[in-house]
């Protein structure tokens, strides 16, 4: 999970401005827990199934398997499967809408479950419009300024004045829900909280942030969470504040031990940190000097004249009330830098090939030319001017002649971050790339200068203050290496900024300060991947300075370098609070079909003057693939084969490691593009959760026809992708490889009307695309209207047409059929 040291910083009144800026709306989506059960049931047809087979041989093909879109039938025409609030209820008439009872910007749609059963699902407006008369969406224009409602969400809309016409715009996010219509709308209690305060969020633990603005995501219980701790098993190495004692989870995951009593020394526990914090810190004569990774101080750390505070590993992120380095009083990082990010390079195809400089705030510098007069160019820049991030220096690259180095390349500089309500500097910070030597005649390149960030509320640098992030120089001989590129400063502020210090060498961006520490309950990790059916993208952060009057924020794919601005598609603004949701509709048009999408979220504050310049961004990775289903022994999926013994194999997409998903749910029925999950049945059986060590499942006297095997993986969450994959397969006793069945085949036909008139491009299926077994699982209907599908087995089948009405949404009817050997089957017209 990437986290960010929390600013503690003070609580101030919170101000709201109003701005123009667009905002999408809601899309729900299931969100399935784990199925306990492991055994799946055929009963009906006196088939049983067992889950003791691990069999798998890795395969990546598929027999007759095609990925066909799980949605409920009559999904909104965003995409939305799910409800904002829970459950809307049951309804009787497929695709009618109405307005969500206390809520001004949600419809809901009634739509036809997996299952077949129908009930209402709910999604946000279009463009934030408003809901009403018979669940009509009207777009957000000729509110009176000023006007406030409730929308997705439990966020407070304010109206305000924008180009084209008012509109709604996001204000606050309310922590305890939105009360109050009729242009009155309010939050109905504060979103403050006590400090370190723990609380149970379903399964979730966060805890409020050091300025009481927000509850901020820490982790997810393995098992259950309870009074803001997660209770029974964990996952080892994890640690956490219990009272005053860091805890970690034991080796074998079985639970929690103390690991350190902060109450020694006069320490305190730092719920965000999980680490011990000082109770304030002097570097005079006589104390430790030298700290890496995070320095936690809970009180003012003070650097004396005359005193060197050093980070021998080149990595030292400093998070206290408030820092001072006296005049004559130094702060220096090692020159560490030995990644391939901004790495110098030297060329090969000469005899003596000197090295580059490595990149960081700039490019690193070409080498002379080599033997044969050409120069290896530097290591690339690295990061952007207008984000929170700072790195260590590119390495500049050893000298290289016949397959072997010469000369030792610079290390880059190392990183340091210095966050607090105040920072004062009268004295120096260093973090100087190193020099490169050579050998006889040949040189290697410097490292690149390393990188610095300020943060704070007020940062004070007065005159004689230093702060050099110089690279290192390339060796010098006949063949010289290149020097090292400029580091980079970000001096990142809120209320104040004053520097009159001296910046040497460094690529310096000045402006205020974004939050540094985000969290999300609903992508909480960036190393893990999460799957698209979710209905919102939830985050949290810390007060980023007290004067700050609200953010903007939005989501894409954007890597870097591009800081939300209010003309920003899908933009947010929030007043007033720490936290903010997008839904999912305002994301799936980043997402690409079967693979995953690292999606940012990204933020930038508000003060007195404008908006910020600098972002901080969260990254995570979503996705849409599906598991690639095979029935190893049923070769030719048109064909025949006995059911005694059927073994159903999946791969899980290669996204990520097996181990990133929970498992899968599978479900096996006479249906083609059933969704299975906790608690979805069809055909009388229940859908089946399998843990990923599980990749087959083993079926036993399976009765004649043709069958649909769905699966779909479950990620760490419990959420789904929003399509599964079905593998289509045929039974019949004692075949094998057999292309007719004994009952035989018989065809069908018929005609689609919409309002009395015959209708093309209708899609037409047997059993909801178990038939046509064609690649789409469906025919379209000529002009006509009429269509025909050919090779149907003899017996019982339901025919479904679904067409997409002048309002996006698409609609069903079905009816039940029987089809008889030899024959075709006509039925009575299906009119919308």
């Amino acid at each position: 999970m990437r986290r960010t040291p929390l600013l503690p910083l003070a609580s101030t009144a919170l101000l709201l401005t109003l701005l123009a800026a667009a905002c999408s709306g809601d899309d729900g989506g299931s969100t399935p827990g784990e199925d306990a059960g492991t055994t799946g049931s055929d009963a009906g047809d006196g088939g049983t199934a067992t889950d003791s087979s691990t069999k798998t041989d890795g395969s990546t093909g598929s027999d007759g398997s095609t990925a066909t879109d799980g949605a409920t039938d009559g999904a909104a025409s965003d995409g939305s499967t799910g409800n904002d609030a829970g459950a809307a209820g049951t309804c009787a008439v497929e695709g009618e809408k109405r307005c969500q009872a206390g809520n001004e910007v949600i419809v809901e749609t009634c739509t036809r479950a997996a299952n077949g059963t129908l009930n209402y699902t709910a999604a946000a407006c279009a463009d934030n419009g408003s809901c009403g008369g018979a669940g009509v969406c009207a777009p957000q224009s000729g509110c009176a300024v000023g006007a406030n409602r409730c929308g997705v969400r439990n966020a407070v809309e304010t109206c305000v004045a924008a180009a084209g016409g008012n509109r709604f715009e996001s204000r606050e996010q309310c922590a305890n829900g939105c009360s109050g219509s009729g242009g009155n709308a309010q939050c109905t209690a504060a979103a403050n909280c006590a400090a370190g305060t723990r609380r149970c969020t379903g399964n979730n633990v966060e805890i409020c942030n050091g300025a009481g603005t927000a509850y901020l995501y820490a982790q997810s219980c393995a098992e259950t969470c309870n009074a803001g701790l997660c209770q029974g098993k964990c996952t080892p190495g994890d640690k956490r504040c219990n009272g005053n004692g860091v805890e970690q989870c034991k080796a074998d995951g079985s639970g929690y031990a103390v690991v350190d009593d902060c109450g020694t020394n006069q320490r305190t526990c730092d719920a965000t940190a999980s680490a011990c914090a000082l109770n304030g810190l002097i570097i005079d004569a006589t104390a430790t000097k030298d700290y890496n990774g995070l320095l936690l101080v809970n009180g003012a750390l003070v650097v004396k004249a005359g005193q060197t505070l050093t980070s021998s590993s080149g990595d030292l992120t400093i998070r206290a009330t408030t820092i001072t380095v006296e005049a004559g009083a130094t702060i220096t990082v090692a020159a560490t830098g030995t990644g391939t990010d901004g790495a110098g390079s030297a060329l090969g195809n000469c005899s003596y090939n000197p090295g580059s400089g490595g990149g960081n705030g700039s490019v690193g510098a070409a080498s002379s030319g080599g033997s044969c007069g050409q120069a290896a160019s530097g290591g690339a820049a690295i990061g952007a001017t207008n984000d929170a991030g700072v790195a260590k220096g590119g390495p500049g690259a050893t000298g290289r002649y016949n397959g072997a180095n010469y000369g030792t390349a610079g290390r880059g500089g190392g990183r340091l971050r210095l966050i607090a309500d105040t920072i004062t500097i009268a004295g120096s910070v260093l973090a100087r790339g190193e020099a490169g030597t050579c050998a006889s005649t040949l040189c290697a390149g410097g490292g690149a200068g390393g990188g610095v960030l300020l943060a704070a509320d007020q940062i004070q640098l007065p005159g004689g203050a230093t702060i050099d992030t110089s690279g290192g120089a390339g060796g010098a001989g006949s063949y010289s290496g290149g020097a090292g590129g400029r580091g980079r400063v970000k001096l990142l502020y809120g209320a104040a900024l004053v520097n009159n210090a001296t910046i040497s060498n460094a690529t310096t961006t000045q402006g205020l300060l974004p939050p540094l520490d985000i969290t999300s309950s609903t992508h909480s990790a960036n190393d893990v991947t999460y799957n698209d059916d979710f209905n919102f993208f939830d985050a949290a952060w810390n007060r980023s300075f007290p004067g700050r009057q609200g953010y903007l924020y939005v989501a894409n794919t954007n890597a870097a370098g591009v800081y939300p601005t209010a003309a920003t598609p899908g933009v947010r603004f929030v007043a007033g609070g720490e936290s903010g949701s997008i839904p999912y509709n305002a994301l799936s048009g980043f997402l690409a079909a079967n693979t995953a999408t690292t999606v940012f979220f990204r933020i930038v504050p508000r003060d007195a003057n404008g908006f910020g310049l600098v972002e901080n961004t969260f990254p995570a990775r979503i996705n849409t693939a599906v598991p690639t289903p095979k029935i190893p022994q049923f070769t030719v999926a048109t064909s025949y084969y006995d059911g005694a013994l059927v073994v159903p194999e999946w791969t899980f997409p290669n996204v990520a490691a097996d181990g990133n998903w929970q498992g899968v749910y599978f479900l096996l029925d006479h249906q083609g593009d059933t969704m299975p999950g906790n608690g979805v049945a069809s055909d009388g059986r229940t859908s089946v959760f399998a843990p990923y060590t599980q990749k087959s499942q083993v079926f036993q006297n399976l009765a004649d026809g043709v069958w649909g095997f769905h699966v779909v993986t479950v990620d760490k969450l419990g959420n789904r992708t929003r399509k599964a994959a079905h593998a289509v397969f045929r039974v019949e006793q004692g075949a094998n490889g057999k292309a007719t069945p004994t009952v035989g085949f018989g065809a069908v036909s018929g005609k689609v009307k919409v309002g009395g008139l015959a209708t093309s491009n209708v899609r037409v299926s047997l059993n909801r695309g178990l038939l046509p077994q064609n690649g789409t699982g469906y025919v379209l209907t000529a002009g006509t209207g009429t269509y025909d599908i050919t090779s149907v087995p003899a017996g019982a089948w339901t025919v479904r047409a679904q067409y997409t009405n002048a309002a996006g949404v698409v609609v069903s009817k079905e009816a039940p059929l029987n089809v008889v050997q030899g024959q075709t089957t006509t039925i009575p017209d299906l009119d919308f």
